[in-house]
């Protein structure tokens, strides 16, 4: 696997405080300790990207931030596998070497028509069926898990 893909809405950016908590959590196993106050403080309405590029180059990580596809840059939306593939190109990666987090059923389908494996995200606040996906998992720090056993991320 070389690339992660991430739906948006319900998964990635379901409230602050979460997101930061899985940042931190990221950060601890890769051995730096930050706590998650000190993350809402530096990092809070800033640019996602902007977050990562500089924890990135703070921390010397041997990474760099997936691409950004909104719906708007792509002619058929969800369950099209458009968006996916065109985020996979954009990262030079094919979709085989992908992982696709999402937390609804016409997402899961637009990550099967594109091929790509499907972790079903349950712990968003709004549960949706997602018996569909190769993987569910319910929480971030189980999702983190799964991801870290698979790969060097």
């Amino acid at each position: 696997m070389r690339a992660v893909l991430f739906d948006m809405d319900g998964v990635w950016l379901d409230s602050e405080i979460p997101t930061f908590d899985l940042l931190r959590n990221t950060l601890e196993k890769k051995g730096v300790a930050v706590s998650l106050d000190n993350l809402l403080v530096w990092y809070t309405g800033l640019n996602s990207s902007d977050i990562y590029v500089e924890i990135i180059k703070k921390y010397g990580f041997n990474l760099t931030i997936d691409a950004i596809v909104c719906g708007d840059m792509v002619e058929k939306t969800k369950p099209s596998p458009e968006g996916y593939l065109k985020a996979a190109g954009y990262l030079q990666v094919e979709p085989g070497d992908c992982v696709i987090i999402e937390d609804s059923p016409i997402g899961i389908q637009a990550a099967k028509n594109a091929g790509i494996i499907v972790i079903g995200y349950k712990g968003s606040e709004h549960t949706q069926d997602t018996s569909l996906a190769d993987v569910q998992v319910a929480s971030y720090d189980e999702l983190l898990e799964w991801v870290s056993s698979k790969s060097s991320i």
